[in-house]
């Protein structure tokens, strides 16, 4: 981590004295001497970082000095940083006329004086490091560049731009082990000689070997989710906290039913056993740890009431813990054999390469598995290291023949050092860094990038003009590639959250010992001045459970003057000395802590980068927040009560994320917002102009000098734009990185609505997005028909999600939607003009109407989901038999693909329709407060296929009564305003779970749900008469008995 720090601070110096050169600002006659000599010294000490760092892991003398060095280290970026900063500023404010810059003059030279005296400290500092250096006899391994800094050769293996990550998660030879413990699960013969009543089954064994993903395997094999009512994974580690332990589970089975922080044990202790009593379970605690018998009996008396069958899995390092939880089965997990540890590596390590470099590695590589003896974290991680090798005998050779396979401490596995030693130094600090995270949490990939750009870890070594958070991508999928990360989750086919396995974060631990640190502040009281020169910190408390209790920080966090990185948990406060005291800081996260006020004191954190205020109540940010010349990432994300930003923001030229997503009280954006060219994330942009609050904010103009925005972008205020000119500044179709685009046409001041309808219709022209562009809203407008990019068959061509909201003068969709080859969802709602919906509403036209079903034409061809919403004036849906242009309709295809359909607040709709998507397999239905709504014989031909039913309000003659002969499995009825639920639930041959919530009228269960055999689950919400004649020898229990499931208000009672 020291090289890549050092690799930094030179970069530095050499942009302070190119600077000089450049005869911007002059250094001042002696600085400039010290600042070369520092950049020697730092090159000196680089050419041997590499050596260095491998030698600490053996060399406890080589571990302190690199431990002094990063302290020097970090004190010298602090210096550069001030300096980088302090010149910019001057750079802003430069003078006008001759007085003025006489002071500026002085201010220069008071400057460069004072940063000269804080240099000279470091050079003395780093001299006394330099004469320990030679003693250690390290090896040099670095080239001087053209840019004259140090440059480390990297083997860059055919990697490739990677659009697709390997998954690693491959698990090879544990299948029958899995099956094993399957039925061990559901058999009835686990549960042995043992006086707890809920067998336990344990998987043993030592670090990376695989427990945590055996047990994940088994937690999801089909069998298990069909088997268990209820499956529950909560991850133990250490310290073992039963309080922690017990919201969890309870969290898990029911989310709401915690309210409040400090619950006592008792209650606790109550809720947990009633949360869990007859509940057919699966309860995985991974990683357990503590042999202490007496911390396990208060869990393990909640955790006995359960139903029969169900199951606790554990999975330990220790038999000893095994043993003292009363295990019914203990299996012992083994060790991989060579041939499957190979066959794990192989999967990795040949990716990409060809048949001719597989055969020539095949022999080599085997002997390489046997190194790893049968451990899968290290196959996995040597699998990464070959992969990111030439493919050559020699490179392959050296790793079978290094000595870090037997030289090498015992708690460090080889193949994570082999693998670490391989990076390049600045994904190694990228990778230490993470022992800032506390251990099984999981990380979102975007936040830690952030993090390391805060840092300055991210460097584009690359001739192209990459954007630093591409360069960040490309060092986490390096690191997941090497198995430094696990991946947890995707989203778009891409990494969004990952998590680090536990001895690869003791090993970022034991290499950050001094510099990172995450601890409890709930269970531990710490003033220890070990923490003094601490660098990352992050503060974590067991005892949160909603945020709604407060958390006092302890006081000797303002002692560590040096931090540079402070996360505080959920529900922390009294931190107001954090803004004055903690002035190093580059990333601050203080997301949904108990904030209501910024301090102006925060202008002090000159060095700031990031800065987390997400889900605090602030109402207003102070204006001394625009002279953090640095700030790169500004999260206010559900800030609620948020009414403004600074006026000055426009200064934060460096910013380059300003996330303002659900800020529903901001309604306006300041002037200069353009200013921030580098934005890449801007979620709402808010037009100024007549009518708008805050002396006008800014102009649609300042959207257009946004070159970067990317993914999602929602523009409020059209309503105020006048022409279609102004529409055209914006550039909508060269902003090619947005995908989810919203276009709300709100703030029209314009008496006349037919120049209203006029003037949105060309607005709305000039605002063409990209044809990459995948998710669309369009809402308030007020144009009769939508823009000609919309109409062409070739105006979006990708897009999978169109939302049509308040558009209340259209009267039809344009015929293009439903040629959207990708389009899966379609929401309709407000349109108050539409009375009827047929063929030319989803628009066909005489194209698509043909003579035979042998020339059938699809429309809609991938919709999934359509909602009709809010369509107060809609009578009729009639889809039935038409002549367009003396075509018939009957052979047009649509929506062939349509699984979910709601209609919501159709208060005149009559009818569904006689005849609908003749080849559609409808799976679910919504019906919401659409009171007239009938249906005929001829119009129930699609509900055939229904898996779900959804009656919420008065939902027509369905609240009344049901279709014969369905396939429904889950009936909803909600906020019935009727007496009884409807007629015909005998009929229902395939229900299996029925939810009657908030239906204060309903009085009784009807008679025939004592038929239905198929039910296995009721739930009762909120209905104090059904709870009274449906709890136990209650006047309706007959009718229910049978039920296996009951629940009344979110309480099982069978």
């Amino acid at each position: 981590m020291a090289d890549g720090l050092v690799s930094v601070f030179l970069g530095k110096l050499v942009s302070i004295i190119q600077q000089d050169i450049q005869k911007e600002i002059r250094l001042v006659t002696g600085v400039r001497e010290d600042v070369e000599k520092l950049s020697s010294t730092l090159r000196s000490i680089q050419a041997v970082l590499k050596d260095a760092e491998e030698k600490q892991v053996k060399d406890n003398l080589v571990k302190v000095w690199l431990e002094n060095l990063k302290d020097i280290a970090y004190d010298t970026d602090d210096v550069l940083d001030e300096w980088s900063t302090k010149i910019f500023m001057l750079k802003e404010v430069r003078p006008t006329n001759n007085l003025l810059s006489c002071c500026f003059w002085f201010k220069q030279v008071g400057l460069h004086r004072d940063i000269g005296l804080k240099i000279k400290k470091i050079n003395k500092r780093l001299d006394e490091i330099t004469s320990v250096k030679d003693k250690f006899n390290f090896k040099s391994s670095r080239n001087v560049n053209n840019n004259n800094t140090w440059e480390e050769p990297i083997n860059r293996p055919e990697i490739r731009q990677t659009s697709s990550l390997i998954d690693v998660s491959v698990t090879v030879g544990r299948n029958s082990e899995k099956e094993l413990i399957v039925s061990k699960l559901l058999s009835e013969d686990s549960r042995q000689d043992t006086t707890f009543s809920v067998p336990i089954i344990s998987i043993s064994g030592m670090g990376g070997l695989g427990k945590t993903t055996l047990a994940q395997l088994v937690f999801n094999d089909d069998k298990v989710i069909a088997h268990f009512e209820k499956k529950i994974w909560v991850c133990v580690s250490e310290p073992f906290d039963k309080v922690r332990i017990a919201k969890e589970i309870v969290k898990a089975i029911d989310d709401g039913t915690i309210n409040k922080n400090d619950i006592p044990w008792d209650s606790l202790h109550n809720l947990l056993s009633k949360s869990l009593e007859n509940r057919h379970y699966l309860l995985v605690l991974d990683d357990m740890w503590t042999e202490n018998v007496f911390d396990w009996e208060p869990l393990k008396l909640s955790l006995n009431g359960g139903a029969q069958g169900s199951r606790i899995l554990v999975t330990t390092r220790n038999r000893r813990v095994a043993t003292m939880l009363g295990t019914a089965y203990l299996h012992n997990l083994e060790l991989l054999s060579d041939e499957d540890c190979w066959s794990l590596m192989r999967g990795i390590a040949f990716a990409e390469r060809t048949t001719e470099e597989r055969q020539m590695l095949e022999g080599i590589g085997m002997e390489i598995a046997k190194k790893c003896k049968g451990l899968p974290l290290s196959a996995k991680s040597i699998g990464g290291l070959l992969r990111f090798k030439r493919p050559t005998k020699q490179h392959w050779q050296d790793v079978l023949e290094s000595h870090i396979w037997e030289d090498v401490q015992e708690n460090i596995l080889p193949g994570i050092l082999l693998s670490y030693n391989d990076l390049p130094s600045h994904l190694k600090q990228c990778f230490a860094y993470c022992a800032i995270f506390r251990k099984d949490e999981s990380i979102y990939k975007d936040d830690l990038v952030k993090l390391w750009m805060a840092q300055g870890f991210l460097v584009n070594n690359s001739s192209s003009e990459r954007m630093m958070e591409m360069v960040g991508e490309e060092y986490f999928d390096i690191l997941v590639m090497r198995s430094f990360f696990q991946v947890i989750a995707f989203r778009y086919k891409k990494v969004v959250l990952c998590k680090i396995h536990d001895l690869v974060h003791d090993f970022a631990q034991l290499l950050t010992e001094k510099e990172c640190y995450a601890f409890d502040i709930s269970n531990e009281i710490m003033q220890d001045s070990k923490y003094n020169n601490a660098r990352h910190l992050t503060l974590t408390r067991n005892d949160y459970d909603d945020g709604l209790s407060e958390k006092t920080i302890p006081n000797f966090i303002y002692e560590a003057k040096k931090l540079k990185t402070l996360r505080l948990p959920p529900g922390a406060c009294g931190f107001s000395g954090i803004f004055q005291k903690l002035t190093c800081l580059r990333a601050l996260n203080l997301k949904r802590t108990h904030l209501e006020e910024v301090p102006s004191k925060i202008e002090m954190l000159i060095h700031l980068r990031f800065l987390n205020l997400s889900g605090t109540k602030l109402k207003e940010l102070p204006g001394t927040l625009s002279n953090l010349h640095n700030l790169q990432v500004l999260n206010l994300r559900y800030c609620s009560e948020l009414c403004k930003l600074p006026e000055g923001i426009g200064k934060l030229t460096k910013m380059r994320h300003l996330d303002i997503k659900g800020t529903h009280k901001l309604q306006y954006l300041p002037q200069g917002i353009g200013r921030l060219s580098s934005l890449c994330t801007l979620s709402k942009f808010i037009i100024g102009g007549d009518g708008a609050i805050g002396e006008g904010g800014c102009t649609i103009k300042e959207l257009q000098e946004l070159k970067f925005l990317q993914g999602e972008l929602e523009i409020r205020g059209l309503g105020r734009l006048k022409s279609e000119n102004e529409a055209d500044d914006v550039d909508l179709k060269n902003k090619e990185n947005i995908h989810s685009l919203g276009l709300c046409f709100d703030g029209s001041d314009d008496g006349q609505e037919d120049s209203v309808e006029e003037k949105m219709e060309k607005v709305m022209e000039g605002l063409q997005p990209h044809l990459g562009l995948k998710k669309l809203k369009i809402e308030g407008y007020l144009g009769t028909e939508l823009a000609s990019w919309m109409v062409r068959d070739d105006g979006l061509p990708y897009l999978h999600h169109l939302e049509l909201c308040r558009c209340k003068n259209l009267n039809k969709l344009p015929p293009a939607v439903g040629k959207l080859p990708f389009l899966r969802f379609l929401s309709i709602s407000g349109m108050e003009e539409i009375k009827y919906m047929d063929h030319s509403f989803f628009g066909m036209d005489s194209a698509d109407a043909v003579q035979s079903e042998d020339e059938a034409k699809k429309l809609f061809p991938e919709l999934r989901f359509l909602e009709i919403e809010n369509m107060e004036n809609l009578e009729e849906w009639d889809l039935g038999t038409k002549e367009i242009d003396g075509r018939e309709t009957t052979s047009i295809i649509l929506m062939p693909r349509l699984l979910c359909l709601s209609l919501e607040n159709c208060p005149k709709l009559k009818v569904l329709p006689h005849r609908i998507f003749p080849t559609v397999a409808l799976e679910a239905l919504t019906i919401s407060d659409c009171p007239q709504l009938t249906w005929t014989p001829s119009s129930l031909c699609f509900l055939r296929n229904l898996h779900s039913l959804n009656l919420i309000y008065d939902a027509g003659v369905f609240s009344k009564s049901l279709p014969l002969n369905n396939k429904i499995e889950s009936l909803l009825i909600q906020f019935s305003p009727f007496k009884s639920p409807p007629n015909g639930l005998g009929n229902f041959t395939a229900l299996r779970k029925l939810h009657l919530n908030t239906c204060e009228f309903i009085d009784s269960i009807p008679d025939e749900l004592q038929h239905l055999t198929t039910l296995k689950r009721l739930e009762i919400s909120y209905r104090p008469l059904l709870k009274e004649r449906c709890i136990k020898q209650g006047a309706d229990w007959n009718k229910i008995c049978h039920i296996p499931h009951i629940e009344i208000n979110r309480r099982r009672i069978q």
